[in-house]
């Protein structure tokens, strides 16, 4: 049995676990360590996160990207909103969402309008001393415009992905309107990279329910179906008995 065993030892497999996203609630951002709110006026409310009206490009939300397992190279972020009117009554709600590597800003910027629909823009900023408004920008281009009603709920998605030379970000908007754009500049991935989210105007309402970082979490690895398993196991065995009678016949 000892040969059987020895076998078997070395004709095992295994099957790698398979990583999930990462998802937050609205709530659980808030106590996230790493995370800040540059211009405060955050609360929670049930799950989710509300932020009061804030002032012109503030940053509502950063999160500090060292702490979690995300390849640097490839993220992916999608932002679950409440779509709210504006203080005055207004349809105007819009989101910067993206990633910052302590000198450019790679986000996509979901612009609101008065029809209650978003479009979607790709752009690279450079933000203040105190990072929480935007200074100037790289406009890469934008995507089609998708409805999404007030009194609904928005998924916000954006996917920066990184070359050493180079820098895509891909939008859209409750998995519609997918639209991706590159440009020549190179995403720091060895530098403080933080997760930022910006508002827009005065009078802008934003409520988060949930955030999940879907991609660069790591390579998902196929399993195989069980029927495939099973065949490999009992295909395992016949050659496992068949070493073994070998070894006995061959043995004095």
């Amino acid at each position: 049995m000892k040969q059987i065993a020895l076998i078997f030892a070395f004709l095992s497999v295994s099957t790698p676990a398979t990583a999930m996203p990462i998802s937050f609630t609205g709530a659980e951002l808030a106590s996230l360590p790493g995370a800040s709110f540059p211009t405060g006026g955050q609360s929670v409310v049930g799950d989710g996160l509300r932020f009061d009206p804030t002032l012109t490009s503030a940053a509502l939300y950063r999160l500090s990207l060292n702490q979690l397992d995300v390849d640097p190279s490839n993220i992916g972020i999608s932002v679950n909103v409440d779509r709210l009117l504006r203080d005055d009554g207004i349809v105007d709600q819009d989101f910067f969402v993206g990633i910052y590597d302590g000198q450019n800003y790679f986000n996509a910027f979901f612009q609101d309008t008065v029809s209650q629909v978003i479009e979607a823009q790709s752009r690279i900023d450079r933000l203040n001393a105190s990072e929480d408004q935007g200074v100037s920008n790289s406009f890469l281009g934008s995507g089609p415009f998708i409805s999404s009603p007030v009194g609904s709920v928005a998924q916000l998605n954006v996917v920066v992905q990184a070359t050493a030379v180079s820098t895509t970000i891909a939008h859209s908007v409750n998995q519609s309107g997918a639209s991706a754009f590159s440009a020549p500049t190179a995403l720091n991935v060895n530098g403080d990279l933080s997760l930022v989210i910006l508002g827009d105007q005065l009078g802008e309402n934003y409520f988060i329910n949930s955030l999940t970082f879907t991609n660069g979490v790591s390579v998902p690895t196929a399993v195989p179906e069980p029927g495939a398993l099973l065949g490999l196991a009992l295909g395992l065995l016949m050659l496992g008995v068949g070493l073994y009678r070998r070894l006995s016949i061959s043995s004095p």
